[in-house]
């Protein structure tokens, strides 16, 4: 059950979720497979609300698998609400099979594209979807309100590394095998603007976008509004959301909505076929060719660094001018020991060890002590 319950009381919206199985056709052959989802949905539901709403998830579990629903993952701030998070074992056990758990967390003064998805062990690749938070009644974007918005999600196809393949909106696009007709599409009306709710639902790729032949305005980067600036591309990390405005300002055709791997780390195995979707003017045909998007390269420091670096905040921000304490940190994935009873399984990484993030170079230990009891 999902109930959104606007600032004065009102109940905006009210539906069933459920955790289930469904069939996808294999992105890469003539066979099917079962993947998790919500409510049968891939990408799952949009939750809609308003700034100060709360919402209230009533998640039911009827998956084989233990699981959770991260909700926060671009800052969502749950305010006195930090057990509806949802990362397993941190602020909750995961929702066992049959069993059901309700998330209730409040939007106070949040508007904007948030991302929710599943927070435990691969099931994110295809248990994730949008949450788009309008501002309150009576209050107006600081741009120009356009005239349609579309929620854009870039995710990858299957567990990583390295991914089976990319998708938009679930679609992979004619790139790859099998899935010449699964190609996500919007129409447009010449002369008209319309903002693009793009959100990175990867589970691990960061990602270049961009529209062939069109510039896009940003106008708000994981929830917070900025100064609007205008690029041929965009680059979006895991978890990030982006609101782009994209004007319908070129001869009638059919343009490609492109995405593509970011891949600055060495030796890293990844997927580097291009997904495709359809920008397509009315007026143009089925049959007409797609005109091309122009990608950076993967490894492209200068075209990620370039937009990020332009990036300000729309209104003036008060930061702190004296420094009290340096502190220098590095965040690192390394390979450790591998200490498991199952070493061809669990072993895997360079060396026969495993992967471990860390932070200083110390990674996390398990305690003995359960961090929801302690």
């Amino acid at each position: 059950m999902l109930r959104v319950i606007h600032h004065n009381g009102e109940v905006a919206d009210q539906q069933d979720t459920m955790i289930s199985r469904c069939k996808l056709l294999a992105l890469l052959s003539y066979v099917t497979a079962d993947i998790p989802t919500i409510n049968g949905m891939y990408p799952g539901p949009v939750v809609y609300a308003q700034e100060d709403d709360k919402v209230i998830v009533r998640v039911t579990n009827e998956s084989p698998y233990n699981i959770t629903i991260h909700c926060s993952q671009n800052f969502i701030r749950q305010r006195l609400s930090c057990w509806s998070d949802g990362p397993s074992y941190i602020t909750q056990c995961p929702i066992q099979t049959g069993q059901n758990i309700t998330y209730v967390f409040s939007l106070v003064q949040q508007k904007g594209t948030f991302f929710w998805h599943a927070h435990v062990s691969w099931l994110q690749a295809t248990v994730y979807g949008a949450i788009v938070v309008y501002p309150k009644k009576g209050v107006s974007y600081p741009f120009k309100f356009p005239y349609e918005e579309h929620i854009i999600i870039l995710a990858s196809g299957g567990s990583p590394p390295p991914a089976d393949a990319f998708t938009i909106n679930g679609q992979p696009g004619p790139n790859y095998n099998c899935s010449a007709n699964d190609i996500y599409k919007i129409d447009v009306v010449p002369g008209k603007t319309y903002l693009l709710r793009l959100i990175n639902a990867a589970l691990n790729q960061e990602h270049f976008f961009a529209i062939a032949n069109h510039r896009l305005t940003i106008v708000e980067v994981d929830a917070e509004y900025t100064k609007p600036l205008t690029t041929d591309r965009v680059m979006l990390g895991p978890g990030q959301t982006l609101n782009i405005l994209v004007t319908a300002d070129k001869p009638i055709a059919r343009y490609s909505m492109a995405i593509g791997p970011y891949q600055s780390a060495k030796n890293v195995s990844f997927q580097n076929i291009t997904s495709i979707a359809y920008f397509q003017y009315f007026g143009a045909t089925a049959n007409d060719l797609s005109l091309p998007a122009a990608l950076p390269h993967f490894d492209d420091n200068l075209a990620a660094k370039t937009v990020m670096d332009g990036l300000r905040s729309l209104n003036p921000v008060t930061v702190p001018k004296e420094i009290d304490r340096n502190l220098f940190v590095t965040i690192g994935l390394n390979v450790q020991k591998c200490w498991s009873k199952n070493p061809p399984k669990d072993c895997q990484a360079k060396g026969g060890g495993v992967m471990a993030a860390s932070m200083n170079n110390i990674s996390f230990i398990k305690p003995n002590t359960s961090i929801l009891e302690a």
